[in-house]
C-alpha cells in the first residue's frame, strides 16, 4: 500500500466519492495491508477502520541492510538525498537553501558542504540550485542502481528525508 487511494495529498484520477467504498471494501476484504509509516498506518485505521491493523514496512531502509553497504567515500561534506520530488507537497527547496547556509557559514573550511542528489529530479533539483545561487553548491549522480544510492546514504554526513514541505500537512 504504496500511497492511499483516496486519502493520498499526490492525488488519484478518479473521484474520491467513487474510489473511497472501493478502497474500503478492499481494505476489509484483505488478509494483511501494508504500508510505509506509523503515521500511514493510522490514518488507513481511523478512516477505514480495517478488521486487522496496518502492518508498517518501512519505505526503502532497513537499518539491517545498511550495516553491509560499503560506505560512498566523499571528498566533501556529503548531504544526500536520494528520492523523487511532488511539486507543491515535496520538493528540495528548503535543502538547497540550508545547503547554502551552511556554506557561507563554514566558508573556507574543509571539507566543504555539498547537496548530493540520486534520482530523476535532476532539472527539479538544479533549478532550485540556480534559484538559490547555489550552484556550485549541488551535485546530481541521476538515476543510479539501488547500491549506489546506498553506499551513498551511509557514506554520507547527512542524509536527507524529505515528507513535506506544506506547513500542516495530515498523518497520511
Amino acid at each position: 500500500y504504496r500511497d492511499p487511494w483516496s486519502l493520498t495529498v499526490h492525488g488519484f484520477k478518479w473521484p474520491k466519492r467513487l474510489i473511497r467504498p472501493l478502497e474500503r471494501r478492499i481494505l476489509g476484504k484483505a488478509a494483511a495491508a501494508l504500508v510505509i509509516s506509523a503515521s500511514l498506518a493510522k490514518s488507513l485505521k481511523d478512516a477505514f477502520r480495517p478488521p486487522q491493523a496496518p502492518l508498517v514496512i518501512a519505505n526503502g531502509y532497513d537499518p539491517e541492510q545498511l550495516k553491509t553497504v560499503v560506505a560512498t567515500n566523499f571528498t566533501d561534506f556529503a548531504v544526500v538525498y536520494a528520492g523523487n520530488f511532488y511539486t507543491g507537497q515535496r520538493e528540495i527547496d528548503p535543502v538547497v537553501r540550508a545547503i547554502k547556509m551552511a556554506a557561507e557559514i563554514t566558508r573556507g573550511n574543509t571539507p566543504a558542504i555539498r547537496l548530493h542528489y540520486y534520482g530523476r529530479g535532476i532539472l527539479h533539483v538544479m533549478a532550485s540550485a540556480r534559484r538559490h545561487g547555489a550552484e556550485g553548491l549541488v551535485e546530481c549522480h541521476g538515476r543510479v542502481p539501488r547500491a549506489e544510492s546506498l553506499a551513498a546514504i551511509q557514506g554520507a554526513g547527512v542524509a536527507v528525508v524529505i515528507t513535506s514541505n506544506k506547513d500542516q500537512a495530515d498523518l497520511a
